[in-house]
């Protein structure tokens, strides 16, 4: 598969657009910060990428394990804005329960961002060259050389579970395929064994016009701090 990385990740701070930060000389003139701030930021990233769960000597005499989010930010003395656009812009919290949980968790998902962006440049994120419709057919292509078997055109009638209620097969007509793990859409399962852990709402939006202040780029994703989203514009 081909991937094109996405050309810049934004935020959204009021009716403004601004660019997170990709590059130091990005943070030196960011808009999102202030003078001093910049600097703490400087030494909070300096101090994630230098951070390794397994080697106590990186952690400068801090527990993240015991140590909230909150109390991490305001170790570096970060204000509540930066708070915000590193926790959702970066690290892609969805809301505020991470802050006072162990820092260890958010860290490490910033982390990824930062090694990321070291390996792909602009922007942390990639998408596939020719569209998610890629994504399954990789899959397809991956499952049949390792001995993967496809049925296709049948109907899912039924999924078949054991005396401790773990699913085990998947019934189609008269056939029965066998599976130690079965993954489907909720609509497959009984109501019973079906659990809500969360909800997305999209939508999507068709523009006459480039996102402003993204130079015109083809694809980008911007983040807003009261509820969090994902755009791509292409």
């Amino acid at each position: 598969m081909e991937f094109k990385s996405i050309d810049g990740s934004y935020v959204q701070q009021g009716t403004k657009i601004l660019k997170v930060p990709a590059t130091p000389d990005e943070g030196v003139r960011s808009s999102l910060m202030g003078m001093f701030e910049k600097r703490r930021f400087r030494n909070f990233l300096m101090y994630v990428n230098g951070w390794e769960e397994s080697n106590p000597s990186t952690w400068k005499d801090r527990n993240l394990g015991q140590m909230t989010m909150r109390q991490l930010y305001s170790d570096f003395g970060l204000v509540p804005a930066t708070h915000e656009f590193i926790s959702h812009a970066m690290c892609l919290e969805v809301d505020e329960t991470h802050m006072d949980q162990a820092a260890v968790d958010t860290v490490k998902k910033l982390k990824i961002y930062c090694d990321s962006l070291q390996m792909y440049g602009k922007s942390p994120y990639i998408y596939p060259m020719y569209g998610l419709g890629g994504l399954p057919e990789g899959f397809s292509r991956l499952c049949a050389i390792h001995g993967g078997t496809f049925m296709l055109n049948r109907d899912v009638d039924e999924i078949l579970f054991d005396d401790l209620g773990a699913a085990w097969g998947v019934k189609c007509g008269d056939e029965v395929a066998k599976a130690t793990m079965v993954i489907g859409d909720p609509s497959y399962f009984p109501k019973e064994k079906i659990r809500t852990t969360g909800k997305v709402v999209r939508s999507i939006c068709f523009l006459n016009h480039p996102i402003p202040n993204t130079n015109n780029a083809e694809s980008v994703q911007v983040s807003e701090r009261s509820e969090l989203y994902l755009s791509l514009s292409f």
